[in-house]
């Protein structure tokens, strides 16, 4: 069955990290666990390294109505017991909260799994919620991991681990009301959202753009209404990585070594699978594909950038000598260029919304890589690092 958009990216975040490529347990990449959100005990925090945390805060915005309530699930993952393959995933579901009962009312869930070798992991939810305007609260979330344990017995990070929660984040889902972004909060309701705090995540709204009844706070930073591509066949635990490369390199693996992936984790052995069974053109499905994802930024449109600049009281524009006078020192041609002559070949525009000239060294023989637009002999100057000299010049200087 197919996932919805939300499931699939919440998946994808859940196992990132999980296991990495060659996807064999005796890797050395795979002798540590990359996935991300990772909630220690506080022992393990405090003696051993702070810069794990034990728990997670997240804070966002929702417009409510009389009638509106909402679901939080948490989902992460523990360690095996003896009798599993592979790390298992534990959610704590907490259904039908209506808005009106947690505010100005923290609501507390406590929650306990078994991990590793029978190892009790233990955590804690709390909820509570403020109203910051009209039919408008402010929801706060936190789960700890509330595990006790000795630190002197928990020396390493992988020992650590077997009372973590790995890879935690949050998923909700609203009723009669509406999830508000914070990544791009309506204008009028920006100021409240900056007030926001979130500590070991981010939320952002999950579905079908356009769509506000879902939010996901992940451990990792995402973009609003992340996904999934399409042409993405299943996990590789490496989002970052590309399918196909991915897939080229499983299929060249030896024997032996598709044995120890097969052998190394349930989850291996099915990315094996399902990798050997992938047909050729189901391969070249997943080649690079250019895709308008938005509209067009008006910067990159041609009457975004003018036809001229003024410079000391000069209007310059192509074609038109200037005289060198850098000011960074960024680099070798600062140095080098300084106090040559040039040529404006055009007026751009960058994305931080900047106004460069490009010019082409009068001294440089290859030059006309640069009038074609060439890299290595084409220079980007600000309006205040040139001198104007007009449209004639008495030879490359």
């Amino acid at each position: 069955m197919k996932r919805s958009p939300a499931a699939a990216i919440s998946d994808a975040v859940l196992y990132e990290g999980y296991l990495l490529y060659p996807y064999r347990e005796s890797a050395t990449k795979n002798q540590y666990r990359w996935t991300f959100g990772c909630l220690f005990p506080q022992a393990w925090c405090e003696h051993h390294d702070p810069s794990d945390r034990n728990y997670l805060r997240t804070e966002f915005l929702i417009a409510v109505t009389p009638s509106s309530q909402f679901d939080v699930r948490l989902r992460c993952l523990v360690l095996p017991q003896a009798d599993e393959a592979a790390p298992t995933e534990r959610d704590v579901f907490v259904q039908d909260i209506r808005v009106g009962t947690c505010v100005d009312r923290q609501r507390t869930e406590s929650f306990s799994f078994v991990g590793e070798k029978g190892h009790a992991v233990d955590g804690q939810m709390t909820i509570d919620a403020t109203e910051v305007g009209q039919d408008l609260l402010q929801v706060s979330i936190s789960v700890w991991n509330t595990t006790q344990c000795d630190a002197a017995r928990i020396d390493t990070r992988d020992r650590a681990a077997k009372f973590g929660l790995l890879s935690a984040q949050l998923s909700l889902a609203c009723q009669d009301a509406r999830f508000l972004s914070l990544t791009d909060p309506p204008e009028e309701f920006r100021s409240i959202a900056d007030e926001c705090r979130n500590e070991g995540c981010w939320p952002v709204l999950a579905g079908l753009p356009g769509s506000c009844d879902q939010l996901l706070v992940a451990p990792i930073i995402l973009s609003d209404y992340p996904q999934v591509a399409p042409e993405s066949r299943g996990e590789f635990f490496d989002a970052l990585e590309i399918d196909e490369i991915l897939t080229m390199r499983i299929r060249t693996l030896t024997d032996k070594e598709k044995v120890e992936m097969a052998q190394t984790d349930p989850r291996a052995d099915e990315l094996l699978r399902r990798t050997e069974s992938t047909a050729d053109d189901e391969l070249s499905c997943m080649h690079a594909e250019m895709k308008q994802t938005h509209g067009p930024s008006p910067i990159l449109m041609d009457d975004h950038v003018p036809e001229s600049l003024i410079v000391n009281g000069i209007e310059l524009r192509p074609g038109d000598q200037v005289r060198l006078r850098p000011s960074g020192r960024s680099d070798i041609f600062d140095m080098a260029l300084d106090g040559r002559t040039a040529t404006i070949e055009t007026i751009e525009r960058d994305f931080g919304d900047e106004l460069y000239f490009t010019v082409t060294a009068n001294c440089d023989p290859g030059r006309d890589f640069g009038q074609q637009g060439l890299p290595g002999h084409r220079f980007f100057f600000r309006p205040q690092e040139v001198e104007p000299l007009g449209r004639d010049t008495s030879g490359p200087s």
